[in-house]
């Protein structure tokens, strides 16, 4: 989330791409681009520290994690992504 939602909106203001408004927020596609990329590279880090073995599983949480920072109001990005994400990282990959 730090990574990902930190790069996502320095890079989707400061360089021009397609965007949108989704609950009175704009997102852009270049922006939100970098936060699945950011994700999944995170995602792919803590598999291979971790000792976990890769798996498609990874784009879904990636995948997940994007959506989440795309429908979250009043910066509750901040709170909603990581805690569902790692929910959901347990749940596809540890099995928990």
């Amino acid at each position: 989330m730090t990574f990902g939602d930190g790069l996502a909106g320095l890079i989707g203001k400061n360089f021009s791409s397609p965007s949108w408004q989704i609950l009175n927020q704009k997102k852009s596609l270049l922006g939100t681009t970098t936060m699945l990329i950011t994700s999944l590279l995170i995602l792919i880090s803590i598999i291979l520290f971790g000792g976990f073995s890769i798996n498609t599983n990874l784009i879904y949480i990636g995948l997940f994690a994007t959506i989440l920072e795309q429908i979250s109001v009043i910066g509750i990005d901040n709170l909603t992504v990581p805690m569902l994400s790692s929910l959901t990282f347990n749940i596809l990959i540890t099995k928990i």
